[in-house]
């Protein structure tokens, strides 16, 4: 079993996106004036860090393939392929955590629901016993 390369799983790609989109989600709180300084130097840490795992993936695949070159297992003309991340396992990535992302939001909403029903009985039932009725303490 191998562990894989760091930044290519679901947690190295959620971290990339989220920490790509974030300054676009700060922008607003900006606007409006309630973005402050600490959360701007956090956002860069995590876009500057997002930025070096996308630079040390590519740079660890051009290795790769420069060291396959130089065993002769690829010939001269395809050294321009040193420059292309490979789309395919990460589009498979990325398509596997949008379905994670959608699960996950879809039970928060499907909780969120049960949860207000919950609140709904309650709310009547004390509306009806009162709220220190001893046949509905529990």
């Amino acid at each position: 079993m191998s562990a894989g390369m760091p930044g290519l799983g679901l947690g190295g790609f959620f971290f990339v996106l989220s920490a790509l989109a974030a300054p676009l989600l700060e922008l607003p709180r900006l606007i409006r004036g309630e973005s402050s300084a600490r959360a701007w130097r956090e956002i860069a840490r995590n876009v500057l860090l997002s930025l070096m795992i996308v630079a040390m993936v590519d740079l660890a695949l051009r290795a790769v393939f420069l060291f396959a070159w130089l065993l002769g297992d690829a010939s001269p003309d395809r050294l321009d392929d040193l420059t292309v991340l490979p789309l395919g396992p990460a589009t498979a990535t990325l398509c596997l955590l949008a379905v994670v992302l959608a699960v996950a939001k879809l039970a928060q909403l499907g909780f969120r629901s049960f949860d207000l029903a919950g609140a709904r009985r309650e709310r009547r039932r004390r509306l009806v016993h009162g709220p220190s009725c001893p046949c509905c303490t529990d």
